[in-house]
């Protein structure tokens, strides 16, 4: 299963969808800006192949300003600007201020590239998530170096029980990227987090959602997400 083809198919899929639209309000779910749709699509391609310690959300990507130093850390080189001729399927072009997008072969990239001067979420034009020839001149591009899930190390390239102890213990009251992401781990165990979702407030739902899962693996039923509820998901 490929990484790279994983993103670059979601994001076409999410451009030929006009449900989706673009928006900086609304930007996580089902409405984009230029980095959460990006930041999206490689997200959806390591969820997808259960290496949650390389996704760009979980390590704390949110805009172009960080997107850089962030997807170094998952496993892309940082490469000059390279010409059209030179760029790989995959490959993130990126313009540290202003806007990023996704190099998806032939010439063309997919991108989140404006409301069209709408207000809602949706997409009116489709044209505001979008699929087009290559343009622009891009400060650098981030190529992932692993092709498929094969060529990757079983585990993390440091041990499982370091990577655990860098990650923040979720509980009651807490609103971040980080107990968004536990109740997407949640849902893909077909746990409900309450009909709010993955909204990343750590609320009476998502406490006994998580209540539930630690039940269910035979673990202090605590309600906290910590280290041996971390244990319990990479085992």
């Amino acid at each position: 299963m490929s990484i790279i083809n994983d993103a670059c198919e979601w994001a076409v899929a999410i451009a030929n969808d006009n449900s989706h639209g673009y928006s900086q309000q609304v930007r996580w779910g089902n409405s984009y800006d230029c980095s959460s749709f990006v930041i999206s699509a490689y997200d959806h391609a390591f969820q997808k192949a259960e290496m949650l310690y390389r996704s760009p959300k979980l390590m704390g990507a949110t805009y172009t300003g960080n997107m850089r130093t962030v997807f170094q850390k998952c496993g892309f080189d940082v490469l000059p600007n390279q010409p059209v001729s030179q760029l790989k399927r995959g490959d993130v072009l990126l313009n540290d201020a202003t806007h990023t997008a996704l190099y998806i072969g032939n010439g063309q990239i997919v991108h989140a590239r404006s409301g069209e001067g709408t207000t809602d979420t949706i997409d009116n034009s489709g044209n505001e998530i979008c699929v087009q020839g290559f343009y622009g001149t891009w400060d650098c591009v981030l190529r992932y170096t692993h092709e498929t899930v094969e060529d990757e190390p079983q585990k993390p390239v440091q041990p499982v029980e370091t990577c655990i102890a860098t990650l923040p213990v979720l509980k009651m009251g807490m609103i971040s990227e980080a107990v968004r992401q536990w109740q997407l781990f949640l849902l893909s165990n077909k746990i409900s987090v309450g009909i709010d979702g993955a909204d990343g407030d750590f609320g009476q739902n998502t406490y006994n959602a998580t209540v539930m899962y630690q039940q269910r693996k035979g673990i202090a039923a605590t309600g906290i997400v910590g280290k041996e509820t971390f244990e319990k998901m990479w085992s």
